[in-house]
């Protein structure tokens, strides 16, 4: 069972955002976002997220953007862009296929939906390395769409790193 920790961003000027589980069934809506690029996506966040807090304490979180595209309901699959400051980055080298816009380091995984939110929150929790595993092309399958199954088990230490890290 996956939980459902997504809030909603139905239009560009929206004033209120749901704190995070957005309750489906969701009506159909019509969206300003379709053929947004990703910087146009992870531009409008936190502005939107400004305006519809106020200051205000949320659950509501910066670092993470989930995006559905044309081939998400037939992967079951969200795309999830998570970004880090780059001067908090330090010296090390950037993992996987992160890349620098505007002073931040974001990378981008197609998701199945019923792992976004381990996902998300190993790399929350472990930062570094689960963006560096979780970005191997290795566990990705032909369409792109992350497959979490040996992440996970390294992270649990239910199986060891075939890369010894």
């Amino acid at each position: 069972m996956a939980d459902n920790f997504f809030s909603l961003v139905r239009t560009r000027d929206q004033d209120a955002l749901d704190e995070w589980n957005t309750q489906p069934p969701v009506q159909d809506y019509d969206t300003g976002f379709k053929g947004a690029s990703d910087h146009e996506l992870r531009n409008l966040v936190q502005p939107l997220i400004d305006r519809a807090t106020q200051g205000k304490s949320t659950s509501i979180t910066t670092g993470w953007i989930a995006a559905l595209d044309d081939k998400s309901e037939a992967q079951a699959a969200v795309v999830m862009h998570y970004c880090y400051p780059q001067e908090d980055w330090g010296d090390e080298p950037i993992v996987g296929r992160g890349k620098v816009s505007d002073g931040v380091i974001w990378w981008k995984w197609r998701v199945p939906f019923k792992a976004a939110w381990t996902v998300c929150n190993d790399i929350d929790s472990i930062g570094i390395d689960a963006i560096e595993l979780y970005s191997r092309l290795e566990y990705q399958d032909a369409d792109g769409v992350l497959q979490t199954e040996m992440p996970e088990k390294i992270i649990q230490g239910e199986i060891e790193d075939p890369n010894g890290q």
